[in-house]
Order: structure tokens, then C-alpha cells, then sequence
């Protein structure tokens, strides 16, 4: 297992790479995170357009700064916060209110840390979300730090035989960087010839940049629409 999780994060990082590269070769691509209390992703509500739906963007001296893309293969990879060319994040030039992120609700007592910890909020330090009645809701809500690194990779959505194989989306949280990998593939669903739209139902962990899985697994159902851009 931990051989495959290198290989994985290898590829993921491959796949970073090919994206630079290639650029020439790829379709910009628009992301709705679809909100619901089934779902455990949930988008910022920051959106210009729609609360969570989130365009690439280019700043005034060229660069990304909101990123997603489709590769001719139909590998698909999405950065709601881009690197710039001198080395910082698009996001620490924005005021808060338009700094791009997402949000995870991980149960609170599921997916404990290997080794100690009852439960993945448990070993992040996150307390337990409460409602506007002051009830415990079951889950925590950790949010990614929006100055950091922020990435989703969603498999291939576009290619002749669509499919998401094992998702990716980073975390970085508290000063620290994760990756939260589903355990298995999710469905896509062909909307029309551009537009597709990804269902999660399973289960995820979460590993070190390494490889190195931290917990076990826990539940994190998520919907996602991707739209590629004429």
C-alpha cells in the first residue's frame, strides 16, 4: 500500500508538471462545487458569478490566478489558487473576501489517526461544529488556508472513456500540508459535450505530501461540475 501511495503522488505531481508544460494543449475548464448537506466539500461562497462556482482569472501583469484545466488526454486539474512568477500565491494580492478556497466537513469521531486519536478532527485540533441551536452537528469544518498551496485533481472526466480514478484535493491547514485522497474512483455523469458532472460517495484518507497516510479511512461524499470554456 505505501509503494502505491508514493507511486500516486508521484503521478500527481507529474500531472502538476504536464499542466505547465502543455499549457498550449489544454482547455481552460469553469468548477462549481456543489453544495449540500449530503456533501462534505463545500465551495467558499465567494463567487462573482454564483457562490461556488469558480473562473480562471489572469491578473493585469498576465498571470493565473484562479487555474483549470482539461489536457488534450482529458486529465483534468484545478487550482482555485494559483503560484505567480515570483514565487507567492495570487491570493495574498486579494482582500479576504475575494481569496478563493473550499471547505471540508470531516466527521467528528471517523477516520481516526493511526496509532492515537479518536477521530480525524481529533487529530487536526478542530472541535466539533455546532448549530445555530448550539447542537453538536457531527462533523467539523476545516477550511484551506487560502495564502497556501490549493489544488484538486479530478481524473479524467473528458477522455473517450471518462473517469475520475482516485481524486486529490490538497488541505493545507494550521501551517501544514496534507492531501485528502478518496480510496476508490467517483461516477461521472456527461451533461453535454462539455460539461460534466462528478459524484463522490465513498471514503478518503489523509496522507503527508510523501505519501505517508495519517489516518484511517473516513466519509467524504462530495459533487463537483466542470464545464470546459470556449
Amino acid at each position: 500500500m505505501k509503494n502505491f501511495m508514493r507511486t500516486l503522488f508521484v503521478g500527481i505531481m507529474s500531472v502538476a508538471m504536464i499542466s505547465t508544460v502543455h499549457a498550449g494543449s489544454s482547455v481552460p475548464i469553469n468548477l462549481t462545487i456543489m453544495d449540500s448537506l449530503s456533501y462534505n466539500v463545500h465551495g467558499d461562497d465567494k463567487g462573482a458569478v454564483q457562490p461556488n462556482l469558480y473562473i480562471p482569472s489572469v491578473l493585469p501583469n498576465g498571470d493565473p490566478c484562479v487555474s483549470g484545466t482539461t489536457l488534450s488526454n482529458g486529465y483534468t486539474v484545478f487550482y482555485p489558487d494559483t503560484k505567480l512568477s515570483n514565487g507567492t500565491y495570487c491570493n495574498t494580492t486579494l482582500p479576504a473576501n475575494e481569496q478563493r478556497t473550499y471547505v471540508f466537513l470531516f466527521p467528528y469521531g471517523n477516520g481516526g489517526k493511526i496509532g492515537g486519536y479518536s477521530g480525524l478532527c481529533q487529530y487536526l485540533n478542530v472541535p466539533e461544529s455546532i448549530d445555530s441551536f448550539g447542537n453538536p452537528t457531527g462533523y467539523c469544518t476545516v477550511e484551506t488556508d487560502p495564502l497556501q498551496y490549493e489544488r484538486i485533481i479530478l481524473g479524467s472526466p473528458f477522455s473517450s472513456k471518462p473517469s475520475t480514478g482516485q481524486m486529490h484535493l490538497s488541505l493545507n491547514y494550521n501551517g501544514v500540508k496534507y492531501g485528502v485522497v478518496t480510496d476508490t474512483a467517483g461516477s461521472v455523469l456527461t451533461i453535454n459535450a462539455s460539461t460534466r458532472l462528478i459524484t463522490y460517495i465513498g471514503t478518503a484518507k489523509l496522507y503527508s505530501p510523501g505519501g505517508t497516510q495519517l489516518t484511517f479511512s473516513f466519509n467524504l461524499p462530495f459533487q463537483m461540475q466542470l464545464q470546459q470554456v470556449p
